[in-house]
């Protein structure tokens, strides 16, 4: 994925761990942070959403810090296409 920093990409899928490094500090945020903002279109599962809020819950230290992650995951995932989970999709992830 490192040419991917010098390259404009139409869309890219992210995961959840994709999405906290984004508002986090890590070794890989750099990389999240310039994919993203190169791509045109961001899609992630419907899961993303509930799976991003509590692992940034669990990483703050207090409600403060919370509330700013928070904040900015939401005004971000505003622009996220989401793919909607249902049973169907849920049961062939764990086949």
């Amino acid at each position: 994925m490192s040419s991917v920093a010098a390259e404009a990409v139409t869309s890219v899928a992210i995961d959840s761990s994709a999405l906290v490094r984004r508002y986090v500090a890590d070794p890989e945020r750099e990389l999240v942070m310039t994919t993203m903002e190169k791509a045109r279109v961001w899609c992630a599962s419907a899961l993303a959403r509930p799976e991003v809020q509590a692992a940034l819950h669990h990483l703050v230290f207090d409600r403060a810090q919370r509330d700013d992650l928070w904040r900015a995951f939401r005004a971000d995932w505003d622009h996220v296409a989401q793919v909607p989970v249902d049973d169907r999709c849920l049961a062939r992830a764990t086949e």
